[in-house]
């Protein structure tokens, strides 16, 4: 199987079992956030991709069982960063792991999730998602559905789009074409 194919639900169940198994962190990450989170990372500053984001994913450090759980569980992250790279890269559109429907009010879904890791991509190395200043703008409005909906944003000028159940999904409907415009505005 090449590098560059999409996981088999067989690889999916493999990092959810262990996402909730003892051997991580509380603050581990989910399949969902980890989507998310590779995501953020292909799309933004190239630079991202060269930090040491695995400890970031496991909140700290994961426990494997053995060298061959490591081996196959940090592959299988490095095979989904690199189909997500590769998808950017070629202008294919994203699929992501789940709907792009917008939670209903004061709730979160699996989008939220997704959301989620999306943003902590920006928050490994936010210097390098604004360092340059004529692009700032871009980008914080391109990441902006991915902010609120991961209700990581908490702006009160922002409020009416929360509270607006059109709105909210108008910013979900947004986020494959914010992700390859991000993508192709830190590559200009």
């Amino acid at each position: 199987m090449s590098i560059s194919q999409p996981l088999s639900a067989a690889k999916i169940k493999v990092l959810e079992e262990f996402f909730h198994s003892d051997s991580v962190n509380e603050g581990c990450f989910d399949y969902l956030a980890l989507h998310g989170f590779l995501t953020g990372l292909a799309a933004g500053h190239e630079a991202l991709l060269d930090e040491d984001w695995m400890s970031f994913i496991f909140d700290g450090q994961a426990e494997y069982q053995n060298k061959n759980q490591q081996q196959e569980i940090e592959s299988t992250i490095h095979q989904l960063a690199t189909y997500i790279q590769r998808s950017l890269y070629l202008g294919e559109d994203l699929e992501l792991p789940c709907s792009l429907e917008a939670a209903e009010d004061n709730e979160t879904n699996e989008l939220t999730d997704w959301c989620f890791g999306f943003i902590e991509a920006i928050a490994l190395n936010e210097d390098a998602w604004f360092s340059d200043d004529t692009k700032s703008d871009s980008i914080a409005e391109l990441i902006l559905p991915m902010g609120l909906l991961s209700e990581q944003f908490a702006d009160p000028d922002l409020e009416h789009l929360m509270n607006d159940e059109d709105a909210r999904q108008e910013l979900a409907d947004s986020i494959i074409e914010n992700i390859q415009n991000l993508f192709l505005l830190f590559r200009e």
